[in-house]
């Protein structure tokens, strides 16, 4: 008998929701027959300018796609207060790897050659070779001079920079960690 009672209730829950939603859906309905056909915004709709601006945005998203973007930091560490040894290790190394420098010079009878080292690479060139747009045109001892754009220039003999007391292994103070 109960079970009758609940089946009951639960139709005429039903019936009272699809009337109320029936309801809603015709006073929707009636709202959207009120607007006029001739609304403000059916200039702007089919206006020139209209077009011509998404057209300009259309385009600048798609000029957007095809840009890389390229960190050379990691984007967490750019803001250091307080630099571990690693990252003034790394710092060094990025110094010392963008640095070219004439490492060593060799002369025998009539051959000179000069050992460079750039980018963290060391190459051995000639009187004529090229290195980055310049041309070398003269190896004496200790001394290397190249050409670039007409212009002339000397490069001698350098040492590696030296590391920064920070992160040197023979530095005399000792260091705790506390």
């Amino acid at each position: 008998m109960e079970h009758r009672h609940v089946k009951d209730l639960f139709w005429v829950v039903v019936v009272l929701a699809a009337i109320i939603l029936g309801a809603v859906n015709y006073r929707a309905f009636s709202r959207e027959n009120k607007i006029p056909m001739q609304s403000k915004y059916s200039k702007m709709a089919l206006s020139e300018e209209l077009l011509q601006q998404i057209k300009q945005i259309e385009t600048s998203i798609s000029d957007r796609q095809s840009f890389v973007f390229l960190v050379k930091k990691d984007p967490l560490e750019q803001n250091l207060i307080v630099k571990t040894k690693v990252d003034l290790e790394k710092e060094w190394q990025a110094k010392v790897n963008s640095i070219m420098r004439l490492a060593a010079t060799f002369i025998a009878d009539d051959s000179q050659w000069a050992t460079i080292e750039y980018k963290g690479k060391s190459n051995v060139y000639k009187v004529g070779d090229k290195i980055e747009n310049r041309t070398i045109t003269e190896i004496i001892d200790g001394q290397l001079t190249y050409t670039v754009s007409g212009r002339k220039g000397i490069l001698k003999l350098a040492p590696i920079p030296e590391k920064p007391a920070a992160i040197s292994e023979n530095k005399n103070a000792k260091s705790y960690n506390w």
